[in-house]
């Protein structure tokens, strides 16, 4: 059985609600974390889901929302505050691959990455549209995950990682978008990416079952995953939503 544990590794002080949930009150901004998650197993496993965004002053930071990240957000600071030495971490699996989930892998010396086959081939060259978040085909250099690209194990569907840790494909905010699902004492929980960054998202509304972002590269998909999602977990966990901190550890 494994828990898992929210890392705070930034903030987005004011980003628009409807770019999260697809049309949910236009106008409104949040504040907004990122997170990376620690799943910790009882023989002393420690897998890492993402690495987080850049500094906030970081030379592409104008390509993004405005972000704030104090010291003890950054990636080694947050592991270590959860008692985790960064060169215990082995295992990295990339939810997907924008600029704010796969930034300082390179802090991570002993890690293996996992990344979706399909997500890193459409990465190395999106359409203009997306080039920005993926920071790829920009002027200021290459991709974050390019300094561990040695250390990359591309992912073709789902994939065993440890006996009750999964890694799945749930293709549609990006082409190869993923998920975890982690076996615990309380049910199966899913680490959900930006498939799910609210919980509007999953709660949806009367209308909905569940609601989309507006960042989304195939629609329906995007349909298609919440409701593989519903078959393989319990719980879903959100990536850019405070409530994910309502608790330190979970179960």
């Amino acid at each position: 059985m494994y828990t898992i544990r929210p890392l705070l590794v930034g903030e987005f002080p004011r980003f628009e609600l409807s770019i999260f949930v697809l049309g949910l009150d236009p106008g409104t901004k949040v504040r907004a974390p990122c997170i990376v998650w620690l799943i910790e197993g009882e023989r002393g496993e420690k897998v890492l889901v993402d690495t987080g965004p850049h500094a906030a002053d970081a030379p592409t930071a104008h390509y993004h929302n405005k972000l704030e990240q104090r010291e003890e957000h950054k990636l080694d600071r947050a592991l270590k505050a959860a008692g985790v030495e960064p060169e215990e971490i082995q295992t990295v699996l990339f939810t997907h691959l924008h600029w704010d989930h796969c930034y300082h892998p390179s802090r991570l010396p002993n890690a293996r990455f996992y990344v979706q086959a399909q997500e890193l081939a459409y990465a190395v060259a999106p359409i203009p549209w997306h080039r920005s978040a993926f920071e790829s085909g920009i002027p200021e250099g290459n991709p974050p995950w390019f300094e561990v690209f040695n250390r990359i194990t591309p992912v073709d569907g789902d994939f065993e990682v440890l006996p009750g840790v999964v890694y799945h494909l749930l293709p549609g905010h990006t082409p190869g978008s993923a998920g975890i699902t982690v076996k615990t004492r309380q049910g199966v929980y899913c680490i959900a990416g930006d498939t799910v960054p609210r919980m509007e998202n999953w709660e949806g509304n009367p209308k909905q079952r569940h609601i989309p972002s507006a960042l989304v590269t195939d629609t329906i998909a995007y349909y298609r995953s919440f409701e593989k999602m519903e078959q393989i977990a319990d719980r879903v966990l959100p990536s850019h939503d405070p409530r994910a901190f309502d608790q330190a550890i979970y179960p």
